[in-house]
């Protein structure tokens, strides 16, 4: 009697069928969003690790998106937020580039066998002549520099005359002459060559050379350059705008066995895009951990706008109102051209778009003075940045809250305000590629070293990139630079200190034609700071 009393209680909703079958329901379609999130996790997963790296997007994959959206009316590619944001700046595709006038020139002049007239046996005239190159790449060799004094002695009253010792060697009764330690520098931190390949590419040319010794020859260098890596956060510290950016790097505990976390932070301001006579400088820093204390210290008494990507770290120093907080649009469209790649997201794809259009206008104004640029982006990039955040407010309350494409949509509404900032002052960019770009070469070396020997070894890798960076930047051969001041620094007095700054810096035959201190990468106007 209870049983069939328990049956027929429509009460019990675990004993009603249509009830059960309304949460397994429930229950499948929440496995299901959550199994369309793993796969579009893996996808991008997947991507990042074997796809390509240029964010690049194709018309074939716009092709695939849906275009009923908002969007300009010529979406055509979606440019990328990196280097080639100016037509006049883009690579040139095709032709081979000439050679150099500064590099030597060996002739050889091919006669034919005979030059006088098969007809007439008279002498033919000279009427002119073809012409071919190549390229003869020198291996390097090594030399030994011997500096002989003679001494000179009066036999009658017994003096003696010697010239003193010269001052030259960047290390006090070392092996090395300045440019035998630049070489080295330049090869570990500009070419990513590890110290003991080092040693081993100079092994076959008959020097034997122990890791430990050219480790040595560079903390040497790094302690002898390290006033002028201070001096260049000086003067950063004195600007109005500043991008920062941090990567990890694996640090080994001497003595010990294990590593542990170490981190390189760059602060940069790179002025040509807004056409500024000020020099560009880029500065890094070595911390062992992510701590935002680190950031803090770098930029301690530093007052205007920090452009970053939304790290933590970064919170409390905004609190204060000394600096302004500036996003990185490139670092929100990335998330979105992610899934436009991995699923083919259709409002992914919306976002994109219009981002895209945002970048055509700064392609635009690139080098332009800051008042034309902020006019620009008043008058275009503003109307564009309003119908952007519409579309982000409705797409957002239309998605599964906890999906990947929720996700990108909410990185983008928590940052708006800091996203968008860049339209209102002409100083700043649209986006952080500019400390992003400052940090490749440590990506690309970290793929080669692995590891950091020691936190002390981090440091001197700081000082290192500052100076290599800032001669990027500006135009700067780093290796002509740190021959030169290698073998000056020593020799040049604290008060001096600024003719040795990478954008103040000249070499000794700067009056020659042949500049060995210039690269062709559209060298930055220096002007003292």
């Amino acid at each position: 009697m209870k049983d069939d009393q328990r049956d027929s209680n429509p009460a019990n909703p675990k004993d009603d069928p249509l009830e059960r079958i309304a949460v397994l329901e429930r229950r499948v379609a929440v496995l299901t969003r959550e199994n369309e999130r793993l796969e579009t996790f893996l996808a991008v997963l997947c991507h990042r690790i074997f796809g390509r790296s240029s964010e690049k997007m194709s018309p074939d994959q716009f092709s695939l998106l849906d275009t009923a959206a908002p969007a300009p009316a010529d979406p055509g590619e979606a440019e990328p937020s990196g280097e080639d944001t100016t037509g006049r700046h883009r690579r040139s595709r095709g032709g081979r580039r000439p050679l150099p006038d500064s590099l030597p020139r060996v002739t050889r002049e091919i006669l034919p066998a005979s030059t006088q007239c098969p007809c007439c046996s008279r002498e033919m005239a000279r009427i002119g002549q073809d012409e071919s190159k190549q390229l003869h790449l020198v291996p390097a060799h090594a030399e030994v520099h011997v500096t002989v004094r003679p001494k000179f002695a009066c036999r009658t009253c017994g003096e003696l005359a010697q010239a003193p010792a010269p001052d030259d060697r960047p290390i006090e009764r070392g092996l090395p002459t300045a440019g035998t330690i630049a070489q080295v520098v330049i090869a570990k931190y500009l070419n990513h060559m590890p110290l003991h390949r080092q040693a081993a590419h100079y092994a076959r040319f008959g020097v034997l050379l122990a890791t430990t010794t050219l480790y040595g020859w560079v903390e040497a260098a790094a302690r002898d350059l390290a006033p002028i890596a201070d001096r260049l956060l000086e003067l950063l510290l004195r600007r109005t705008k500043i991008h920062a950016d941090d990567t990890p790097v694996t640090v080994l505990n001497p003595g010990r066995s294990g590593t542990h976390d170490g981190r390189f932070w760059v602060y940069a301001d790179d002025t040509r895009p807004r056409g500024g006579i000020e020099p560009s400088i880029a500065v890094f820093r070595f911390s062992a951990g992510r701590a935002g204390k680190h950031p803090g210290q770098h930029l301690a008494g530093f007052k205007g706008t920090l452009q970053a990507d939304a790290f933590s770290g970064f919170d409390h120093l905004y609190r204060g109102g000394a600096m302004v907080e500036a996003g990185c649009l490139g670092h929100a469209r990335r998330k979105l051209v992610d899934l436009v790649r991995a699923k083919g997201s259709p409002v992914a794809g919306e976002g994109v778009k219009q981002i895209a259009a945002l970048y055509r206008i700064e392609r635009r104004i690139y080098g332009l003075p800051p008042a034309e640029r902020l006019a620009v982006r008043q008058s275009e990039a503003v109307p564009l940045l309003d119908a952007l955040r519409t579309w982000l407010t409705e797409r957002l309350s239309q998605v599964a809250p906890r999906s990947e494409l929720a996700k990108a949509l909410g990185y983008m509404n928590a940052q708006w305000d800091a996203l968008a900032r860049y339209a209102a002052d002409g100083t700043l960019e649209i986006d952080n590629l500019t400390a992003e770009r400052a940090l490749r070469g440590i990506a690309i070396g970290r793929k080669n070293w692995n590891v950091i020997g020691s936190d002390a070894a981090g440091k001197v890798a700081a000082v290192i990139y500052s100076l290599v960076e800032t001669c990027r930047l500006n135009g700067i051969n780093p290796e002509a630079y740190l021959t030169d001041v290698i073998g000056r620094i020593g020799r040049t007095k604290i008060q001096a200190l600024d003719t040795l700054l990478p954008f103040n810096w000249r070499p000794p035959d700067a009056s020659s034609s042949a500049d060995p201190g210039r690269m062709n990468i559209a060298p930055h106007t220096a002007a003292a700071a």
